[in-house]
C-alpha cells in the first residue's frame, strides 16, 4: 500500500469530530459570518479512506511508445448528430451530462465568462439555451454543470452561486456558496452535495478543514464531512475529471495522484484503484517544490503523471497517462484486468480514432463527439448501424457537433 499511502495523509480515526475550537474564526470578506455559520462545522467529520478493497493497475507497459487501433477493441457505436439551427449550434463541448431523456452540454465559447449551457433531448433535438444574464434565472460566467438522479434538477455552478433547473431549464431557485470549490456533484443516494477545491483556494475562513481537498454537505449545505487531505503546492497545473459519477457509483481523483477512490455515502470514502507507473514517475519533490522547477522538467517529457482523467462504465474502466511528448489512452476490462490502449495511433476502417481523445459517459456507453468536416466518414465501417450512417452521410462542413457512444468488447486474457 506504499503507493497510496504517499499520496495522502489521512486520520487515524475514520471519523473525528471537530470541535468549535478548533476552527478560524478568520474568514474572508467575500463571505459574511452568517454564511460561513451556516455550514456548521463544529459537528464536521473528518473520513480516513479504507483500503481493504484496492486494485493496484499496472500501466508501466504504457509508458514507451506503443500503437494501437481503436476499432478493435470497440464492440457497438451509435451516433447522435445535434440540431443544427442557429440557437443549437456549439463551439466546443467542454461539459457533457446524459441522462434517459436530456442531453445537457457546456458550451465553451473561449472563457468561463461567456460559457453557456445547451439542453437537447436523446436524440439531438434543440430544447433550450440557458439566456446569459445576471438574473436568477441567467448565467454569467458559469464553471460546471451537473445533474441530480434523485431530486431530477440540473445544477450549475454561476460564480459565486449554485442554481437548479428543471429538466426542460426552467429556473427553480439558488444558493449562494460560503466557500470556493473546483468541481461539484451529488451524493449517489442523493442524500447531500460533494465539492472538490484545489487546495485551501481562499477557504482559509474554513480553518483546517481548507485542507482538505473532498468537502461533503447534505441536501441543506450544512458540512457533514471532509477527505483527501493534501498539503498545498507552488505547482500551477490544473487537471480534470476530479469526479466521475455513473450507474449509481461515484469516484474522485486528482492531479499528480495516484489513487481513484469511490465515495459510496457522506460517511464512507474508499480507496478503489492505484495506478502504479514508477518506472517513469513524475518525483514527488517537483509536484510539492517551486513551481518554475515543475515547468521545467515537464517540458523535458522524461517522467510520466496521472492528472485525474476517469471514466467508468461499469464493465470498463479509462484513464489517461501523460507525458510532455505523448497521452496514453488505457482502457481496462473490469472482470479480466486485461488492459488495452496506447499512445499512437494506427489506420482503422472502422472508425476514426480521433474519436476518443475526450470521454464522458452515459450509463453503458463511453461519450465522445466529432465535428463533420465534409468527408463522408466510415464508408467501411461494420459496427455502426446502417440509419446512424445514413444520417451522418447528409451532413455537411459547418453542421453541428455529432455526439458518439461506444461500448467496449470484453478484453480476453491471453492464453498461458
Amino acid at each position: 500500500m506504499k503507493l497510496l499511502l504517499k499520496n495522502f495523509f489521512f486520520g487515524s480515526l475514520s471519523l473525528a469530530i471537530l470541535s468549535c475550537g478548533g476552527q478560524s474564526q478568520e474568514h474572508s470578506s467575500r463571505f459574511t459570518q452568517k454564511q460561513v455559520a451556516s455550514l456548521q462545522m463544529g459537528s464536521t467529520k473528518i473520513l480516513s479512506a479504507t483500503n481493504d478493497s484496492v486494485e493496484t493497475i499496472d500501466l508501466n507497459p504504457f509508458l514507451k511508445k506503443r500503437p494501437f487501433d481503436f476499432g478493435e477493441i470497440i464492440e457497438e457505436v451509435r451516433l447522435i448528430p445535434l440540431e443544427s439551427t442557429e440557437e443549437a449550434f456549439l463551439t466546443r463541448i467542454d461539459q457533457l451530462k446524459m441522462t434517459d431523456s436530456h442531453i445537457y452540454i457546456m458550451d465553451d465559447k473561449k472563457g468561463s465568462r461567456n460559457n453557456e449551457v445547451v439542453i437537447f433531448d436523446r436524440k439531438g433535438r434543440f430544447i433550450k439555451r440557458i439566456p446569459k444574464g445576471k438574473g436568477p434565472g441567467e448565467l454569467s460566467r458559469a464553471y460546471k454543470i451537473e445533474f441530480d438522479e434523485v431530486a431530477n434538477e440540473l445544477i450549475v455552478d454561476v460564480h459565486s452561486y449554485l442554481k437548479f433547473f428543471s429538466p426542460e431549464g426552467k429556473f427553480i431557485r439558488q444558493w449562494r456558496y460560503p466557500f470556493f470549490f473546483h468541481g461539484l456533484t451529488t451524493l449517489p443516494d442523493g442524500n447531500g452535495y460533494v465539492f472538490k477545491s484545489m487546495d485551501r483556494e481562499g477557504n482559509e475562513h474554513m480553518g483546517h478543514l481548507a485542507d482538505y481537498l473532498v468537502k461533503i454537505t447534505d441536501k441543506d449545505f450544512h458540512l457533514n464531512s471532509v477527505a483527501m487531505f493534501a498539503k498545498p503546492t507552488e505547482v500551477i497545473f490544473h487537471g480534470n475529471s476530479y469526479f466521475h459519477k455513473n450507474n449509481g457509483e461515484l469516484y474522485v481523483t486528482d492531479r499528480f495522484q495516484d489513487t481513484v477512490f469511490q465515495i459510496t455515502s457522506a460517511s464512507e470514502i474508499k480507496a478503489r484503484y492505484v495506478l502504479d507507473y514508477n518506472d517513469n514517475r513524475l518525483p514527488q519533490h517537483y509536484v510539492y517544490g517551486k513551481n518554475e522547477e515543475f515547468r521545467k522538467v515537464r517540458k523535458r517529457g522524461e517522467y510520466a503523471y496521472y492528472m485525474g482523467a476517469y471514466a467508468d462504465v461499469g464493465t470498463h474502466q479509462f484513464f489517461r497517462l501523460t507525458t510532455e511528448d505523448r497521452t496514453a489512452l488505457i482502457f481496462r476490462d473490469k472482470s479480466t484486468g486485461v488492459l488495452k490502449g496506447g499512445n499512437g495511433r494506427k489506420g482503422c476502417v472502422e472508425v476514426p480514432n480521433n474519436w476518443f481523445f475526450r470521454q464522458w459517459t452515459a450509463g453503458d456507453y463511453f461519450v465522445s463527439y466529432y465535428t463533420p468536416m465534409g468527408a463522408k466518414p466510415f464508408p467501411d465501417s461494420s459496427i455502426i448501424p446502417e440509419e446512424d450512417k445514413a444520417r451522418a452521410r447528409n451532413l455537411e462542413e459547418g453542421d453541428n457537433i455529432v455526439l458518439v457512444l461506444y461500448k467496449l468488447k470484453r478484453f480476453e486474457k491471453e492464453p498461458t
